[in-house]
């Protein structure tokens, strides 16, 4: 298996924290790497951290639909994923988790990690 993230495994949900400054391609992009990776590696749990990623703004409602459908895509429909962001990234009405489960994908977006393990793990 040819994975390029590094996941910290709690139980049996996976983590990986984006760090660092990244154009908003680009944090999808890895976002989208990690998705692939936890699917290839038959990982159904994920979190992933973006709280400690600046260097762009809070997604445009056609940046999300569109993130959203890379990361349908790249689940397969069987990993399960959580994000967590600061505040001011999370849509009020959560398009983005609308538009995944519409799609057939358990996804969350969280501003604590504790909040994310929490919803992870109380899935059957």
């Amino acid at each position: 298996m040819n994975s390029s993230t590094n996941f910290k495994m709690i139980g049996n949900i996976a983590v990986t924290r984006l760090t660092g400054e990244y154009s908003w391609e680009r944090v999808v992009q890895l976002m989208i790497t990690a998705i692939c990776d936890a699917r290839d590696q038959h990982i159904k749990n994920l979190m992933i951290v973006v709280t400690e990623a600046t260097g762009f703004q809070p997604p445009s409602l056609m940046m999300r639909y569109r993130f959203i459908h890379e990361m349908v895509e790249a689940s397969g429909r069987v990993v399960r994923i959580a994000i967590v962001v600061r505040s001011e990234m999370i849509d009020p009405q959560k398009f983005g988790v609308t538009v995944a489960a519409n799609e057939g994908v358990k996804g969350e977006i969280f501003e604590s990690e504790d909040e994310a393990l929490q919803w992870l793990r109380s899935l059957k």
